[in-house]
């Protein structure tokens, strides 16, 4: 399962490919992307890029779906990503969503936008509740997780280990409206 999303006349998800190589390491230029995921490394080389690309694809073949998608501008450059963990496994009712999104278009409401486009996508196939962590030191993050209807739901203590330090996250859930079943 491969599609399209679209989030507004300007932003659209789709699967990325090795032509997305070049955004994929211009963006990872900033270090504020390696800082506040968890397992981003910075500096970033293209080789890491490389290796995503590739770990996409394979996880595509084993799961028969596209599970991770290219936040894209009008011209269709790749300008972040949001994507499933796969948890909890394949079919489970509940996932982790994690994304990142390169500077130049932050600040301008496409997260929030695409968090809601890709919860909606997810929602009207099969999950019923997706969930983020955030790092405490990560405030646009929250803010937004909780412009697409997201709720934060508590605070996990010591819940992450990066670069051999343990910390705390904040966590954010939706759940899909009850009423969209009927």
């Amino acid at each position: 399962m491969s599609s399209v999303i679209k989030v507004n006349e300007e932003i659209y998800l789709s699967a990325f490919s090795k032509a997305d190589i070049p955004a994929i390491v211009e963006a990872m230029e900033d270090p504020e992307i390696s800082k506040n995921t968890l397992r981003i490394p910075f500096p970033y080389e293209e080789q890491y890029a490389v290796d995503w690309i590739n770990s996409i694809s394979l996880r595509e073949a084993e799961f028969g779906l596209t599970s991770i998608y290219a936040i894209r501008n009008r011209d269709g450059k790749a300008i972040g990503s949001i994507g499933r963990h796969f948890v909890h496994g394949k079919n489970a009712h509940q996932d982790e969503i994690g994304y990142w999104l390169n500077k130049t278009y932050r600040g301008k409401g496409i997260m929030s936008s695409s968090i809601m486009a890709f919860s909606n996508y997810w929602f009207d196939h099969g999950l019923v509740r997706m969930f983020a962590t955030v790092f405490p030191f990560n405030p646009a993050s929250s803010g937004a997780l909780l412009k697409a209807g997201f709720e934060k739901e508590g605070y996990l203590r010591k819940n992450c280990l990066k670069n051999g330090r343990f910390i705390d996250t904040i966590l954010y859930a939706k759940i899909k409206d009850e009423n969209s079943n009927e």
